[in-house]
């Protein structure tokens, strides 16, 4: 049998790179040693590969590969994951260039202190740090009214009967911090890998199948902006890096997947920011406001995580043909084997949208539509979707709340907004079926349905009925449509408050009426 010479080469290029294990740099090397490391291992972290038409291992991960720093990626994990990148052309990433990104990663963890975290355990932005106990949905939903009532969480031990009542659930509201509260919804790994089974052939993760490459000539200009960032990896850095992505790559296939994958791209590159700013110890992102990048960018924010399940969204009955989500072959066989496209957006849309709000609580200042400004789809899959009502009551009063009152991301006074999309319409359909899981979840709820009709009232009483737009004939059309549902959910629950519920909704309307 006669081999070509080079098959040879690559043969021998690929044992080189299993056996590529020089001896580990010194924890005590000097400042001056990790530079120098770091400055070589960057020149192959952006050096073309060998496939997707000469992808850069920079053009998926973060701009340094602090992300694979970050997360206890193994040696064999690297090495395998790299060998289809290595070439046997000069010009292309080499297995001596894969050695100088092994150091790269390992001159990382030393410079930031990184403690790497299992990739495996370790899902990015996780609310609290980790998923609540439970098996399904429903025990996990439950886990998660528990954890607010064992906090004393106002909302589910107190109840709202006045409009003092109503004003001190609402500072409490205010001062409660999604970012830190522990949550029932998984949300997904930074990377999945297919060697570790089928389950884990999708596109339910953070890295992209499709890679952004620089644009004809751009290279230099793209890489000069990651270069000042990563000099000096301040908010204002990060901003012109990251608004730049469009201008200078671009992705290497022009189907209507590019979009979505653009999107991770650029969902990597603010959650490696947040990654950076831990490990340098400046302000956490829990700790941020309710509108996360404040006050560097007050204005709206581009918002990649929650478009991601806005298309989530759009593809939640499957593409209706190929090209309705076309990929290119290679990407379509590594995540088909996990299931069909629906059934990978079902494990994305509800993690990805509630991330996304993460970002901005009073859901104002992302862009698009209604659909986002006011929690369409979000509220509509936390109750499809397997199913999360106590999550979808406590998100949809924390966006009206931060909406109507947090005075610290908008100072521009407008009518109230008490609309409750989709959560309210279905909110009595779709009630946990755990005794003590509903009990929370009515409380809640009922408590939100007051509190917003009781500050309704008092807008009226104060500052009469909005008038004289479209906005505000429309405020006026969901405070009523809110006093609909909110009637309905409390015949339904037929609590120890039902007449005074009834009392309330009759006079709000009464006043809606008389103005």
């Amino acid at each position: 049998m006669r081999i070509s010479v080079l098959t040879i080469i690559f043969f021998c290029l690929l044992t080189f790179l299993s056996a590529c294990s020089d001896s580990p740099i010194s924890p005590d090397a000097s400042d001056q040693e990790l530079d120098r490391i770091i400055d070589e291992g960057l020149e192959a972290w952006r050096k073309p590969g060998a496939i997707q038409e000469g992808a850069a291992c920079a053009n998926c991960h973060a701009p340094d590969a602090l992300d694979l720093a970050y997360f206890d990626f193994s040696s064999n994990t690297l090495k395998r994951r790299a060998e289809p990148h290595v070439s046997q052309f000069s010009s292309q990433l080499s297995a001596n260039d894969f050695k100088k990104i092994k150091k790269l990663v390992e001159a990382q963890r030393i410079k930031y202190g990184i403690q790497p975290k299992d990739p495996m355990e370790f899902r990015p932005l996780q609310p609290g740090g980790e998923v609540l106990p439970g098996n399904t949905a429903a025990e996990r939903d439950h886990a998660f009214g528990r954890q607010l009532r064992d906090m004393e969480f106002a909302a589910t031990t107190d109840t709202v009967l006045s409009l003092e009542d109503a004003k001190q659930h609402r500072d409490a509201w205010l001062q409660v911090n999604p970012r830190r509260l522990k949550i029932g919804i998984p949300f997904n790994r930074w990377s999945e890998d297919p060697h570790h089974g089928t389950e884990h052939a999708t596109m339910a993760d953070w890295l992209p199948d499709l890679p952004r490459i620089p644009r004809e000539g751009r290279a230099g200009e793209w890489y000069a902006l990651q270069d000042a960032y990563l000099d000096n990896p301040t908010d204002e850095n990060f901003w012109e890096m990251y608004s730049n992505v469009h201008r200078y790559t671009q992705s290497i296939f022009d189907g209507r997947s590019e979009h979505f994958f653009h999107r991770k791209y650029r969902s990597v590159l603010m959650a490696q920011h947040i990654f950076r700013k831990e490990l340098m110890g400046q302000e956490e992102f829990p700790d941020r406001p309710s509108l996360a990048w404040f006050p560097t960018r007050s204005d709206d924010i581009d918002n990649p995580i929650w478009d991601i399940g806005l298309t989530a969204h759009g593809l939640r009955n499957g593409p209706d043909d190929e090209e309705d989500f076309e990929m290119p072959p290679d990407v379509l066989l590594r995540s088909k084997p996990s299931g069909s496209i629906k059934e990978q957006m079902d494990d994305i849309r509800v993690p990805w949208f509630y991330a996304g709000w993460l970002f901005d609580q009073g859901l104002q200042h992302s862009g698009g539509s209604s659909a986002t400004t006011q929690a369409r789809y979000f509220t509509l899959h936390m109750h499809i979707d397997d199913g999360y009502p106590i999550h979808n009551a406590f998100a949809i009063t924390r966006k009206l709340i931060v909406e109507n009152f947090d005075t610290e991301i908008h100072q521009e006074e407008k009518p109230i907004n008490a609309n409750y999309e989709n959560f309210s319409n279905r909110a009595h359909r779709h009630q946990p079926g755990n005794e003590n899981a509903r009990e929370i979840y009515r409380l809640m709820t009922l408590n939100s349905y007051r509190m917003m009709a009781l500050f309704v009232q008092d807008y009226i009483a104060n500052k009469g009925i909005p008038s004289g737009s479209e906005e505000a004939e429309e405020r006026v059309a969901h405070w009523q449509e809110t006093l609909d549902h909110f009637e309905r959910f409390t015949e339904e629950v037929q609590g120890p408050n039902h007449t005074y519920n009834l009392q309330l909704i009759s006079d709000v309307r009464i006043a809606i009426l008389e103005g």
